[in-house]
């Protein structure tokens, strides 16, 4: 069902339970993939104190690719 690795779907997942920003120093090694696939960006944090920190963001596509490969959590 993917062609993403463990650690990119680990990534994404990481992403995706952190909606206000996944910090920028997670993931140094896999984020640039991602990026590169469209799946995640670098952006301002969501909070208004965290402004000036940059943070990872699912894009659209990225969060499609979570809803595909699921949460990790029971039920999902």
């Amino acid at each position: 069902m993917s062609d993403l690795t463990a650690r990119q779907i680990a990534a994404i997942r990481a992403c995706g339970a952190h909606p206000g920003g996944l910090r920028i120093s997670a993931y140094p090694g896999t984020m640039p993939g991602l990026v590169a696939l469209g799946l995640v960006e670098p952006r301002p944090k969501a909070l208004p104190s965290e402004r000036r920190l940059m943070g990872w963001f699912l894009t659209p596509a990225g969060k499609e690719r979570l809803r595909l490969v699921g949460t990790g959590e029971p039920g999902d």
